[in-house]
């Protein structure tokens, strides 16, 4: 979701967006207003997908989401679009719902003193997500065939964190945790493994191989989801004994 802001639809819809205000300077002033506007632009950047689950959604049963929650005291940017997100109805309502969770405990107060805090949920907007994640696939100790995502294992300290909540709280890893199995999505993620082990199998032979299954009939409504970016930078692992 990364350069949205460049888009001409977006750029469109917040011009939109801001004639009702007051002051279109300053979002945070402002009490009401329609950010539903931004719905359609989120949709096509995503071409209609979650950007956490990745899970394919249709404009009724998309929400725009609030990076930073109304309900968890942030109530000042529920006006400011930059803090807007469009993800399925699981991701925002299910799982994520009111969470926020920060590290090292500084929480903003005013806008101006947003960059002084630390998320420990990713935002698609910000982050890169490759810099963070890979995807394992394996076979669970219930014997599901599932790709789930994991923290990349160089990463330590703030960043570490910030993958791991983030797999926690949307409930797409930790699916081989006993303690932590009832959160996981197995069913989604059951899907995403029959959907792309194929193309990592391939990706783990040659490239020749990888190519010839991306470019397969079968895969042309998959070629644009960001796995198959993760198995092109061979950011995933097989383990399904």
């Amino acid at each position: 979701m990364r350069g949205i802001e460049k888009k001409s639809d977006f750029i469109e819809a917040k011009e939109k967006f801001v004639k009702s205000f007051t002051d279109s300077n300053k979002c945070e002033d402002e009490e009401n207003c329609d950010w539903g506007k931004f719905k359609d632009a989120f949709l096509n950047f995503s071409k209609s997908r979650c950007p956490i689950c990745e899970y394919q959604i249709i404009t009724t049963s998309s929400h725009i989401d609030h990076f930073r929650p109304k309900k968890a005291g942030y109530e000042f940017l529920r006006c400011c679009c930059d803090n807007y997100m469009i993800m399925c109805a699981d991701c925002n309502s299910r799982y994520k719902g009111t969470s926020f969770p920060l590290h090292g405990g500084f929480k903003a107060k005013t806008k101006k003193d947003i960059s002084k805090e630390k998320p420990l949920l990713i935002n698609p907007r910000e982050d890169n997500v490759y810099e963070y994640f890979e995807l394992y696939f394996f076979k669970n100790p219930n014997g599901k065939l599932l790709l789930e995502i994991r923290e990349k294992a160089c990463l330590v300290g703030y960043k570490k964190a910030k993958a791991q909540k983030t797999i926690e709280i949307y409930g797409i890893g930790n699916c081989h945790n006993h303690t932590k199995m009832d959160s996981c999505r197995i069913e989604i993620l059951e899907n995403f493994y029959d959907d792309f082990i194929e193309l990592a199998e391939a990706k783990e032979r040659d490239d020749e191989a990888f190519e010839e299954i991306l470019n397969s009939r079968k895969m042309r409504k998959k070629k644009e989801y960001g796995f198959v970016e993760f198995i092109k930078r061979k950011q995933f692992k097989i383990n399904t004994i």
